[in-house]
């Protein structure tokens, strides 16, 4: 006879208002964590929404305001007159 036959389907087990909040919050967290997951979310966002913390961008990521330009040219400009 094992530990699980020992546990009806309708036990009642007691459990402190603490560590059931702890689990509550971790079923959340893993909840939006599938979602991100599903929908693609970039893997950055969703390590700062589990940690909280910001990261710093990296250099291969475009910046704000840059308009999608990768070959470092500006718009309206012809190379030569920079």
């Amino acid at each position: 006879m094992g530990l699980a036959d020992c546990f009806n389907a309708e036990d009642r087990v007691q459990v402190k208002f603490s560590t059931f909040y702890e689990m509550v919050k971790g079923c959340t967290q893993r909840d939006m964590l599938m979602n991100g997951i599903n929908c693609n979310v970039p893997h950055r966002y969703l390590r700062e929404m589990a940690t909280g913390k910001s990261e710093e961008p990296e250099n291969r990521e475009l910046m704000i305001g840059d308009g999608g330009n990768q070959n470092g040219k500006r718009h309206g400009k012809s190379s030569s007159s920079l």
